[in-house]
């Protein structure tokens, strides 16, 4: 499966099983506003939060794959690992983000920098 691919069935099942409705609503509840300042401000605030949502839940798999490390777990980690990048897709699939041009451009950037980005780990 392409990555794109991996974005577009993760953010669709996601969509069916009901973890965006708080963006669809978005739309509702701002067109109620009158003002276009305090539309396009609400708006951001709504959209931020939304994502800031998905964030951390995309930060909770992370700690449950580190559990299942912590644990010996190693089947756990591997889940959690996949949950990482469904959760991920999801994300970039309610962006509009193409995830694979995004991960090309970064994975040439690494390219370029010194070991360990001048870091002691």
């Amino acid at each position: 499966m392409e990555i794109n691919e991996l974005v577009k069935e993760a953010h669709e099942n996601a969509v069916k099983h009901g973890f965006c409705e708080d963006f669809s609503l978005i739309k509702d509840i701002v067109d109620e506003i009158d003002c276009l300042d305090e539309y396009d401000k609400a708006n951001k605030i709504l959209k931020t939060n939304a994502i800031c949502t998905r964030l951390t839940l995309i930060h909770d798999e992370v700690s449950e794959a580190t559990e299942g490390l912590r644990k010996n777990d190693i089947a756990n980690f591997k889940e959690e690992l996949a949950d990482i990048a469904i959760r991920l897709g999801d994300l970039c699939g309610l962006l509009d983000i193409d995830l694979e041009a995004e991960i090309l451009k970064k994975m040439k950037i690494n390219k370029s920098r010194e070991y360990k980005h001048g870091k002691a780990f």
